[in-house]
C-alpha cells in the first residue's frame, strides 16, 4: 500500500493564486476606452480613423465633416459595445474550440514504502490521460460553427454601426450649415 503525500492548501494558493491575473490577463482582448483621445487599433480598423486624425480635428477651428467623425468615433460608446460584444464572440469561439478538443488530464502521486524497513526512497509516479470520443457530438460540431458565424456577424455588425455613425454625423453636420447659412 503506497499512502499519498499531497500539497498543503496554503501551500498550493500561495503558488496557484499568482497564475490567475496573469490568466485572465491574456484572455482579455484590447480594451477601448471612450474619451481619451486615442483610436485603439481594433476601431481604427473599421472606421478607418486613426489617433492622429483626432488630434487634428481637436485643434482645427471650422471643423469639416471628417473631423467630426473623427470626434465622434474617439467619443462614442456605441462602437466600444458592440467591440465588446465582437470579444466576447471571439471567446465562444475559442470554448467551442476548447470542447471539440481531445481532454488531457495530468496526475502524479508520491508515496513512500511501508514494508521495508528504515528509509525508503519515494515512489513517484506521473500519469498521462487524453480522452477523446471516437464520435465527437454534432452539438461540439454545431456550437463551433456556429460560434464562427457568429464572430462574423458581430464584425459586420460594428462596421454597420461605424457606418451609420458616419451617417448620424453628416446628417447633424448638414444640418447645422444650413442652419448657418
Amino acid at each position: 500500500m503506497l499512502p499519498t503525500q499531497s500539497l498543503p492548501l496554503g501551500r498550493f494558493l500561495k503558488r496557484g493564486l499568482w497564475l490567475v491575473p496573469l490568466l485572465l490577463a491574456g484572455c482579455a482582448g484590447p480594451l477601448v476606452r471612450v474619451g481619451d483621445g486615442v483610436v485603439e487599433a481594433p476601431l481604427e480598423e473599421v472606421t478607418g480613423v486613426d489617433t492622429a486624425a483626432v488630434t487634428r480635428a481637436k485643434d482645427k477651428n471650422p471643423v469639416g465633416l471628417w473631423d467630426a467623425y473623427a470626434l465622434a468615433v474617439e467619443r462614442t460608446e456605441r462602437l466600444a459595445v458592440e467591440y465588446e460584444d465582437v470579444e466576447q464572440s471571439r471567446a465562444h469561439a475559442e470554448e467551442a474550440i476548447g470542447s471539440y478538443l481531445p481532454q488531457l488530464s495530468l496526475k502524479g502521486t508520491k508515496g513512500y514504502q511501508q514494508s521495508v524497513p528504515g528509509v525508503s526512497p519515494p515512489v513517484q509516479m506521473l500519469f498521462l490521460n487524453v480522452h477523446q470520443p471516437l464520435i465527437t457530438g454534432l452539438n461540439e460540431l454545431a456550437a463551433l460553427k456556429g460560434a464562427t458565424h457568429e464572430r462574423w456577424m458581430r464584425i459586420s455588425l460594428l462596421r454597420h454601426d461605424a457606418g451609420r455613425l458616419l451617417l448620424d454625423v453628416a446628417r447633424a453636420y448638414y444640418t447645422v450649415i444650413q442652419t448657418q447659412e
